[in-house]
């Protein structure tokens, strides 16, 4: 230390651009100080204004949905009282034309009733008219204009619904012999279920039944075009950037009209896809939220920047409507606001450059006077850090740029078996490595697990790092002993619930949502209740090691197992096949029955297993696991020992 003392004794005088220096940095200090205040005022009001442009176009989007809501509500109500009257109009001119005849015969009530049907059915081209008896038969003309019937009475809907014989109840049933029913069917020309409204009236006097009625979503069709159009009104010379999508991406409404009516396959632009690819993918996740991405900066052309939107799904007709904002629309504002802080605050810091001048000079006059005592100052505070230093629970060193160690406290004599001083030349990047952090140290009687950090000094006139070193071998084995208990089961030493939500996270799904295929597995044994009740839940308990102890057998790391509950356990492979899953799943039922279990005991499993895929519209683990519950019942039911 004499190098340090000698080099200041002989270098006092450039104490004077040291404490100019000083001043230099107080100053320079003081303004980046005011700089970064300054910035984080700044970046507060600009999260500000983003969050209120936030709720702006949430309130944009949610107003829209209301709007859209609304049209729908109403459209049931319009399309019930168009049909209402549709059926009454039949109904009116048929017993017009009743009237006219005296004490006609049922064959001529009948064909009275249908060529009325008929003849409006042909007549009207939203509409088909149906007549129909309380028995169900369906009544019309064949080729020779004779009079034929077909009996619809155990006719089903989508969803398996005797919807003609309900319709024919309610009316019986209902005083004024009308009824409005909604049912789901299929179109001529589409698999999918559409919802379908009629309205039913019995004919006075008669066992017959007229109806009408239409498919919702043709109904509903003119009003979505309506409010499609409404929107491209609205927001013409708005500054909002609404947008409207189907559930696949194609563009229905959009402030640029050359993309709307655009399908998602037929844009070539890479900008337009990866946002649609974005927006869809959020969705299918979630119902609605914040999303950012990459975007045209005013929304049709020009340079790209980040957009922040707010989307919603809209299920009855699968839509997405999205309102959204350009990151860089304060950016003048922001920019003329910190140009003229900037300038304000260097005039004002100006003054204070020449006050600290003046201060710099007067200091100057007194520091020759303190410098013999700052010598004898620095002589007791290196005695007192070095006190501090021995009296700490932390291994405290100093070495070389090199690694070696040039100061040691007394802690270091712990893992060092004796003290390390000044000269000793043991390299430390040998013993804790390159990198800050954990670490274990050899010691003279047992191995460490120590914590280390490291700081860049100057010790001695030269450029050195000081290292603080703190034991945890406690604190990790309390860990490892705590990860034991919480993600393994204590009785088959198999993974736990916890452990099977921690790898579906941070494993499975990751895998396969690169576009894997993966299997998910429940296993439920057979007899086991019989086993636990004949003989006793120790024995039961052993059973549950054996179990556990083949399932341990086929863990690799592509197959993961786990006790899931009493005798319930997963298995979820990857890289593997459907026929190797199988093989394995029967393999190992085949030895665990096998077993030669104390007391003749019959042992087995029967299984479900579930396919875990990247296209799946749902990738949540309760989801797999209602699947694999399913297929597991279904094998129960058919026999036990079996997977599914």
């Amino acid at each position: 230390m004499n190098n340090i003392k000698n080099h200041i004794k002989g270098n006092w005088k450039k104490i004077i651009y040291l404490t100019i220096l000083f001043f230099i940095v107080l100053i320079s200090q003081n303004i980046i100080k005011e700089l970064i205040i300054f910035q984080n005022e700044l970046d507060d009001f600009e999260n500000e204004l983003y969050d209120r442009e936030k709720e702006n176009i949430k309130l944009n989007v949610n107003n829209r949905m209301i709007e859209i809501e609304n049209s729908l509500n109403k459209s049931q109500s319009v399309l019930e009282t168009e049909i209402y009257d549709k059926i009454s109009n039949l109904d009116f001119a048929i017993s017009n034309t009743l009237s006219n005849f005296n004490s006609p015969t049922s064959n001529d009530i009948l064909s009275i009733i249908l060529s009325t049907t008929i003849v409006l059915s042909e007549s009207d081209a939203n509409y088909d008219y149906y007549l129909i008896d309380t028995s169900g038969n369906l009544y019309n003309y064949n080729e020779l204009d004779v009079i034929v019937s077909e009996n619809i009475y155990e006719e089903k809907d989508f969803f398996n619904r005797f919807y003609i014989k309900e319709m024919i109840t309610n009316v019986i049933n209902n005083e004024d012999e009308d009824v409005f029913v909604t049912y789901y069917i299929s179109k001529e020309d589409d698999t999918d279920k559409k919802q379908y409204t009629s309205y039913v009236k019995r004919i006075e006097g008669t066992d017959y039944l007229i109806y009408t009625g239409a498919f919702f979503e043709d109904f509903t069709k003119a009003i979505e075009e309506e409010l499609v159009n409404s929107f491209t009104t609205y927001y013409k010379d708005t500054d909002d950037y609404v947008y409207i999508l189907d559930g696949s991406g194609n563009v229905i409404y959009h402030k640029n009209e050359e993309y709307i009516g655009q399908k998602y396959n037929d844009i070539l632009d890479t900008v337009w896809t990866n946002a649609l690819d974005y927006i869809v993918d959020y969705l299918e996740v979630s119902e609605s939220g914040f999303v950012s991405y990459s975007f045209y900066e005013n929304s049709t052309s020009g340079s790209v920047v980040k957009r922040t939107a707010y989307i919603e799904h809209l299920d009855e007709w699968d839509y997405i409507i999205g309102s959204s904002f350009n990151h860089n629309i304060y950016n003048s504002i922001l920019d003329e606001y910190k140009t003229q802080s900037y300038t304000s605050s260097f005039i004002y810091n100006g003054a204070f450059v020449v006050v600290l001048i003046l201060l710099a000079y007067t200091i100057f006059k007194y520091v020759s006077k303190n410098v013999n005592n700052s010598f004898r100052i620095f002589s007791e505070e290196e005695t007192l850090y070095r006190k501090f230093a021995d009296s700490v629970s932390e291994i405290i060193l100093i070495t070389d740029p090199s690694g070696t160690i040039l100061y040691g406290n007394a802690n270091s004599g712990v893992v060092f078996g004796r003290r390390k001083t000044d000269g000793i030349s043991t390299n430390i990047n040998q013993i804790l490595g390159d990198e800050e952090g954990f670490s274990v140290l050899r010691g003279t009687d047992r191995d460490y697990f120590v914590k280390f950090r490291r700081e860049d000094i100057v010790y001695d006139s030269k450029n050195c790092e000081l290292y603080f070193i703190t034991d945890v071998t406690d604190d990790v084995k309390a860990e490892k002993e705590l990860q034991l208990l919480i993600l393994n089961d204590e009785l088959t030493k198999l993974g736990n619930r916890r452990k099977l939500t921690k790898d579906f996270n941070m494993i499975v799904n990751p895998y396969v949502r690169d576009g894997n295929t993966a299997y998910f597995v429940m296993l439920d044994l057979d007899n086991f209740k019989n086993v636990n009740d004949k003989y006793g839940h120790i024995y039961g308990d052993e059973v549950l090691r054996i179990i556990g102890g083949y399932l341990n057998r086929i863990a690799n790391k592509n197959v993961f197992v786990y006790r899931v509950s009493g005798d319930e356990f997963s298995v979820i492979f990857i890289n593997h096949s459907e026929h190797e899953v199988f093989k394995i799943l029967h393999n190992l039922n085949q030895n665990i029955s096998k077993h030669n279990w104390e007391n003749d005991i019959e042992i087995s499993y029967s299984g479900g297993v579930s396919t875990m895929k990247s296209t799946d519209k749902y990738r949540r683990l309760n989801d797999y696991v209602e699947q694999a519950d399913k297929k597991l019942y279904s094998a129960k039911m058919s026999g036990k020992m079996k997977v599914n």
